[in-house]
């Protein structure tokens, strides 16, 4: 099968402008080989063939002609040079051959092992861990979490710079109450563009500046604990920095626990295998 008859095939869709279905776009691509060798299938390389029914398996639906065809063409040069250099390969590189099977071998029981302990993990190991558990090994463990960035716990809004902003709610912003006043919810649904009142959650820094929406990233501005108000452009920025952790300190643990829990998982994974195995050898 030519690239030609393919390509022609293609203009010919093109010009019609007809929305063929994929099916029939293979059809049409199959008279190509039909036409020219009398084959019922698409490519043929190193001895091997690739049907049309492979080529259309491979192509997505709702397609247009003209991407069907030439996806079909990407499909079919693909597959032989794949045939044609894996033919190369196999005549060079003969004395080889029963090495790379012995690899190929052990690569496939690895992955059958490693996938059968992954569901029986699943299914038979106790994954649930204490809260103390926890705490216990992220004491003994703080080393292994550190910060790569700064990180705060802050309330916000940015507001419009005339918006009627006064000392009652910059003391509601300052305190970060769980429950904060009415005033100040009402005061942020109503003038803020964005606003941040009840996550005591920690934010990098420069995930907050996103948030706010600065125009430039000044960190030394937010390293600072307490109330932050600046006025930029239109809008006016308010902050209360509760707390802050610097880079290259130890992770806060309620963000290291799902490291802690990972942690604590992949060594009682290894004991359970131990102990598992020990059985196995014992019983064959």
């Amino acid at each position: 099968m030519s690239l030609s008859c393919i390509l022609a095939q293609a203009t010919f869709l093109l010009r019609t402008g007809a929305l063929y279905p994929v099916f029939f776009v293979v059809v049409l691509l199959a008279g190509c080989a039909r036409n020219e060798n009398e084959s019922s299938y698409a490519a043929e390389a190193a001895g091997e063939v690739l049907t049309w029914a492979e080529v259309a398996s491979q192509l997505p639906e709702n397609l247009s002609p003209q991407d069907s065809a030439a996806l079909a063409t990407t499909i079919i040069n693909d597959w032989r040079l794949r045939k044609l250099w894996l033919e190369k390969a196999e005549s060079q590189l003969g004395s080889d051959l029963d090495s790379f099977e012995v690899v190929v071998q052990r690569y496939r029981e690895d992955l059958l092992v490693l996938s059968y302990q992954s569901r029986l993990a699943q299914q038979e190991m106790d994954t649930a861990f204490t809260e103390s558990e926890l705490q216990a090994a992220y004491v003994r463990n703080k080393e292994q979490f550190q910060l790569g960035v700064d990180i705060v716990q802050v309330s916000y809004l940015a507001v419009p710079a005339t918006a009627p902003w006064s000392s009652k709610l910059r003391n509601a912003l300052s305190r970060g109450d769980q429950n904060p006043p009415e005033n100040l919810v009402l005061f942020a649904k109503k003038w803020a563009r964005q606003y941040r009142l009840v996550d005591t959650g920690w934010v990098e820094l420069p995930d907050l500046a996103k948030q706010l929406g600065l125009p430039a990233y000044q960190p030394e501005a937010l390293l600072r604990l307490g109330y932050k108000d600046w006025t930029s452009g239109s809008t006016r920025y308010l902050l209360q920095i509760h707390a802050l952790k610097r880079a290259s300190t130890t992770v806060p643990f309620p963000l290291a626990r799902p490291w802690v829990k990972a942690l604590l998982l992949e060594r009682r994974k290894k004991e359970y295998w131990k102990r598992l195995e020990s059985e196995m050898l014992e019983k064959h």
